[in-house]
């Protein structure tokens, strides 16, 4: 003869196995996809002062280049130029991939976004892991707290076929700088 569980003891199993079914495949993803990120993923900087900000790559295979557009809030924050002799403000490529190919590198402080496209070119070999994409230095231009958040990620192999990766956005403070030690009051003789 089969027991039949009481109804809140059986809800409570099946509530338990239907959770464990649907988190499952989430953690597997989050732990094992690729995914692009900013470090520090929420920082703060003094008005007037600057922060560098990586973008980075993480648990990526075979990839041989990559896109990224970013938005920020212009009122609060400015891109800071790392490449003088270039037109326009350009963010700094890092060293995960190779250089070879600048599609784009351009960053609009009129309107808050950031456009960056690099790819490798033989004889470099694809790259597999984890590393940074590129480092952008902010300064703090108002005081308050910016998103800075991916619009499009976009990760190709060698033969330019999409490889799927999440993406992971950030904030960035931009606190009022120290008060000024007032100057002493003279006193009389």
């Amino acid at each position: 003869m089969t027991k039949i569980l009481p109804l809140p003891a059986r809800s409570l199993i099946a509530l338990t196995l239907l959770l464990a079914i649907l988190l499952a495949p989430i953690q597997y993803g989050l732990a094992q996809g690729a995914t692009v990120s900013l470090s520090p993923a929420n920082g703060s900087v003094d008005l007037g002062h600057t922060i560098k900000v990586s973008i980075r790559l993480d648990n990526v295979s075979d990839l041989y280049g990559a896109e990224v557009h970013l938005t920020f809030d212009p009122t609060l924050l400015e891109v800071v130029d790392t490449d003088d002799q270039a037109a326009g403000v350009q963010i700094a490529a890092g060293t995960f991939l190779a250089a070879d190919f600048v599609a784009q590198n351009a960053a609009d402080n009129t309107a808050g976004k950031i456009d960056f496209a690099i790819s490798q070119m033989p004889p470099h070999d694809p790259v597999t892991g984890s590393g940074t994409l590129a480092e952008i230095t902010f300064q703090g231009k108002g005081v308050g707290t910016s998103d800075i958040a991916f619009t499009a990620v976009l990760l190709s192999d060698q033969d330019g076929n999409s490889l799927g990766a999440g993406s992971q956005d950030g904030t960035l403070s931009v606190n009022s700088t120290a008060t000024e030690t007032p100057a002493p009051t003279p006193t009389a003789t």
